[in-house]
């Protein structure tokens, strides 16, 4: 339900849009819903036979009752576009009941009826016989419409039919064609779509041109104004199938030819020539697809019909279609074969190139740790030189410093030996030998060797001169330690000043500042006790004192 409510939503918007601009088709879609109808177009049939079945209760038990007449001309309206057996059935039996009654109106309107299927079932020739026959004047106004257009068509395609023929058609045939379209006209209601219709047709026919794009439009507004049948509205997008074709617009041609096929369906109207049309066009535009598919309706009208000339018509193109198609398939199947192979081709040089750039990925995350682990070291290797320099830096100040004072020292020292000296000789020539016992004492060795102290502690001062009070941030509060009233430094400082400098052997140590090696790890045991840090921590705390 909600997709026939979706079918009949879509197609008054279509109408409309095509009222406003018939170039602005949307084709896809229209033959999407298409598709759909045949799928389900024998629901529509069931609807149909419902229908008539309504209608064929109302006969009465008498077979050639008179009040049968006009639900018998009912049941042949009703099978006149669906299967010509049971319409030419139903037409009989009208031909039978008005002869039975002899009631000239009455025969009159069974000729008409047989007209009307002769005419339907192209037999021209038993058409124009009962025409010949019927007394127009006798028929209801109703019966009139339809028996002149009946004329109007034997006359139109008895024309078409001397063309084929190669043959000179009468030159009254356009003229008894004009005439009876006229009366159609006139004895038809506004609104009406025979009126309405036929109408514009005699309008147009007075202009000396017609332009097809105009003739378009004025159907569409039409088709916008009143409301059809769905048989009529076929009949009418059937006719714009023409002027599209004079504009060689083969869009709009096939959209409108669709169309008619859609509200043929709706209508069950399978006396039509509009499926045998678009398939062709779909043949045209080498949809042989839908061409094979609309062709097949086409063959299922005619057969529903019973319309053995279409059938043989459509019975020769339908092969033809078929190996096309088949032909079709093929050059499809090929050519999804070689599309097969060239992504198969494809998809191993990618997976060959995938490998490869995946190998060289590899290398190049193995050649990037080896440029990573280098650089590391050089880092590393860096960072030692570094070290290394400002060690070498420290050092090459602390010798510069101390050359120069031990320069002055040494001199001072070797005045004061030689003063000394020059004193013992004096005092040997005076009092003798006996002098010379006191000579080393006079030498100064335990002066030298606070002198040299000093000197000392006031080089690594001027090169560490934040030294005491970063070693005392390492201490625990109240721990502090300070140099003496003359500046000097404790041992316990000397020892790890030595150290700061890179001085690690304890002999070495203990034979600068004259102690032995015990009281060395005493003194550093004392120090360290007195830290709120480890023990390898503390060393590692005063090696990283810098210089300022």
């Amino acid at each position: 339900m909600r997709t026939r409510l979706f079918i009949v939503l879509y197609f008054i918007a279509t109408t409309i849009c095509s009222a406003r601009s018939f170039c602005n088709v949307n084709l896809d879609s229209v033959l999407a819903v298409l598709d759909h109808e045949i799928e389900i177009r024998q629901s529509y049939g069931k609807q149909k036979e419902a229908h008539i079945a309504s209608i064929r209760s109302k006969l009465k038990p008498d077979r050639d009752d008179v009040d049968n007449f006009d639900v018998i001309d009912l049941l042949y309206e009703e099978f006149r576009h669906y299967q010509s057996d049971s319409a030419f059935y139903y037409s009989d039996r009208m031909y039978s009941i008005a002869e039975n009654s002899g009631d000239k109106i009455l025969m009159s309107i069974a000729r008409a009826t047989k007209f009307d299927y002769f005419l339907s079932v192209w037999m021209l020739d038993d058409a124009l016989d009962e025409y010949r026959r019927i007394d127009e004047a006798l028929l209801p106004t109703v019966e009139k419409m339809r028996f002149y257009k009946n004329c109007g068509y034997l006359f139109f395609r008895l024309k078409l039919k001397c063309e084929e023929d190669a043959i000179e058609p009468p030159e009254d045939y356009d003229r008894k064609y004009s005439d009876y379209i006229n009366k159609l006209v006139s004895v038809s209601h506004a609104g009406m779509f025979d009126h309405e219709f036929y109408k514009l047709q005699i309008e147009e026919s007075r202009l000396e041109t017609l332009d097809p794009d105009k003739a378009i439009r004025n159907r569409l507004k039409l088709m916008s104004e009143y409301s059809f049948s769905d048989h009529e509205l076929a009949v009418m997008y059937g006719s714009l199938c023409s002027f599209a074709r004079r504009l060689s617009d083969k869009e709009f041609e096939i959209y409108c030819n669709a169309l008619s096929v859609i509200y043929d369906i709706r209508s069950s109207t399978h006396e039509t020539a509009s499926v045998y049309m678009l398939a062709n066009l779909m043949k045209q535009s080498n949809d042989i697809e839908r061409a094979v598919r609309y062709i097949r309706v086409a063959f299922d009208d005619a057969l529903f019909f019973n319309s053995r000339m279409k059938q043989s018509k459509i019975g020769m193109i339908l092969p033809l279609l078929e190996s096309m198609r088949h032909d079709q398939l093929a050059e499809q199947r090929r050519i999804l074969v070689a599309l097969l192979l060239l992504s198969s081709v494809l998809l191993g040089i990618s997976v060959f190139l995938v490998v490869k750039q995946f190998r060289h990925n590899k290398r190049l995350e193995r050649m990037r740790e080896s440029l990573n682990a280098t650089q590391r070291e050089l880092v590393n290797a860096n960072n030692t030189l570094s070290s290394l320099n400002t060690k070498l830096k420290e050092t090459i100040e602390l010798k510069d410093s101390y050359i120069m004072q031990s320069l002055y020292v040494n001199t001072s020292f070797l005045k004061l030996v030689e003063t000394r000296c020059r004193n013992a000789i004096n005092d040997m020539k005076t009092k003798g030998l006996e002098a010379m016992r006191f000579l080393p004492y006079q030498m100064g060795i335990k002066e030298e060797r606070q002198r040299v102290m000093r000197t000392f502690d006031n080089t690594f001062l001027q090169v560490f001169p934040n030294f005491i009070d970063d070693f005392n941030s390492l201490l625990s509060d109240g721990e502090s330690v300070s140099l003496s009233d003359d500046g000097a430094m404790s041992t316990e400082l000397r020892i790890f000043a030595l150290m700061r400098l890179g001085v690690t052997d304890t002999d070495a140590v203990a034979d600068f500042l004259n102690i032995s090696t015990n009281s060395i790890y005493v003194y550093k045991a004392r120090v360290k006790a007195k830290s709120k840090l480890s023990k390898n921590e503390f060393d590692l705390r005063v090696m990283a004192i810098e210089k300022s």
